[in-house]
């Protein structure tokens, strides 16, 4: 998957220089954790906490992988914001987030699961589902869809994530339809 960036020459009296972001083909279709976790699988021994933003098209194929934040040791500072401005630069129908935990413990923390409801919301607030947050770490991942039930507002009976779709330019979940009736004149 080729990124290409491409920045524009700023004058001196500019403060923020805007770069556009090109990708490649979508790549391989993102079915469940499992296939984040072998998407991040190099993550597992790092020696800082980094945290990582999975772009999907509406038919779940990666369409572009960011390292969004890196922070410390123990923890890393994340905005919503920066997650959500990428997603739609890059036109993500959906975002599958994660982070790793160099201690080598996937599992969930209460300022992990904090950070994925504040995610969620925004993500139901600009249209762009937030579909899991994987915690990767030596000893294994964890999906904090699976072990933490209503996050994100969309059911987790179902391993495999659900795949986004546009209808009549609203993006809804298959398998949680809201229902239109067309009345015959």
């Amino acid at each position: 998957m080729a990124k290409i960036r491409t920045c524009a020459p700023v004058p001196a009296s500019y403060k923020v220089q805007v770069c556009a972001i090109r990708r490649g083909a979508p790549g391989k279709q993102i079915d469940g954790p499992d296939d984040v976790c072998r998407l991040l699988q190099g993550a597992r021994a790092a020696d800082r906490e980094s945290f990582y933003t999975i772009y999907l098209d509406a038919r779940n194929r990666v369409i572009g992988i960011d390292e969004t934040h890196k922070g410390n040791l123990t923890g890393v500072e994340v905005h919503p914001r920066e997650i959500f401005k990428g997603a739609l630069a890059s036109n993500a129908a959906a975002v599958v987030v994660a982070h790793n935990h160099p201690s080598g413990s996937p599992q969930a923390s209460a300022d992990d699961l904090n950070l994925t409801r504040r995610l969620a919301g925004a993500g139901k607030l600009v249209g762009i589902p937030v579909l899991d947050h994987m915690i990767v770490a030596s000893d294994g991942c964890a999906s904090i869809r699976e072990s933490h039930d209503g996050l994100f507002g969309i059911s987790t009976r179902n391993v495999r994530y659900p795949l986004a779709t546009r209808k009549t330019g609203v993006t809804t979940l298959q398998g949680r339809s809201r229902r239109r009736r067309r009345y015959r004149r």
